[in-house]
């Protein structure tokens, strides 16, 4: 099975996006923030960061796309993006072989692309309605 690789180069994007932020305060980069949490949104809400956007949509679609994975799924992509070590370790950190972590992550990318074409659906489902006074 191979990656998807628009998932894995969005993976990667969201992975900078939550290590550094944006230009401004996006990110994960909020000393209160839990590594182990992936929705940002409570914490936006709460006004423990500030959210623009324009500049952060994309990286806060790939975070709520992640939170959807199941446990397992979730992990390899928190594991795989989030911290340093490549596929031995990460699988290690994980107890799994490197080829589970593989299968996990190739799952993980169809689950996530799955999640924005149902998203693209119902947005264009949306437009397709007329209001009518």
């Amino acid at each position: 099975m191979q990656r998807i690789e628009w998932v894995a180069a969005m993976l990667d994007q969201w992975a900078l996006w939550r290590l550094t932020g944006s230009t401004r305060m996006g990110g994960y980069s909020c000393p209160a923030y839990n590594i182990e949490r992936v929705s940002q949104t409570d914490d936006v809400r709460a006004g423990m960061r500030r959210f623009d956007p324009t500049e952060d949509a994309s990286a806060l679609k790939t975070d709520q796309a992640i939170a959807s994975l199941p446990r397992e799924l979730k992990a390899a992509v928190l594991y795989t993006y989030a911290y340093d070590g490549g596929a031995e370790l990460t699988a290690q950190r994980l107890g799994v072989t490197r080829a589970t972590l593989h299968r996990r992550l190739c799952q993980a990318d169809t689950r996530i692309a799955e999640w924005f074409d149902v998203k693209k659906m119902l947005n264009d489902s949306k437009k397709n309605f007329a209001i009518y006074t």
